[in-house]
């Protein structure tokens, strides 16, 4: 016979720990803290064709890459989703998302150290016209 405390183990141990929340800037400052921990943040996400997609938050002049991805299922699926909204907001937009995801460092394309996020999950996104205060709370 199983015990109550050996199916309440068994039972959580399947359950992944809520995603930190944590500011872009802390992000962008301190990657290696999040690496591999899955996080919830809000940013703007700009779209620099050819050069990529980027989250930012203009409080802190934070910028952090969107990938590292370690598969191409999930980034193509991300990307699947935020394209359309990113032909939306168009030039000068801004598209406010709130995301959770992981935290990488890799080396950018001028082989600088740089933090990636790889988005698996969208809470909300909006077209705004301009910057918004991403330090206060939603």
């Amino acid at each position: 016979m199983v015990s109550a405390l050996a199916l309440l183990l068994l039972a959580g141990a399947g359950q992944a720990a809520a995603p930190a929340d944590v500011s872009l800037c802390d992000i962008s400052r301190n990657p290696e803290r999040y690496v591999g921990r899955p996080v919830h943040t809000r940013a703007d996400l700009i779209d620099v064709t050819p050069h990529g997609w980027f989250l930012e938050d203009g409080d802190c002049d934070a910028i952090v890459e969107f990938g590292g991805y370690t598969d191409d299922v999930t980034a193509q699926r991300m990307m699947n989703i935020l394209t359309p909204w990113t032909l939306r907001s168009g030039p000068g937009g801004h598209l406010y998302i709130s995301v959770t995801g992981l935290v990488s460092v890799g080396k950018n394309e001028a082989g600088r150290k740089t933090p990636y996020f790889a988005i698996t999950d969208i809470d909300a996104a909006e077209l705004t016209t301009k910057h918004r205060n991403l330090s206060a709370k939603d």
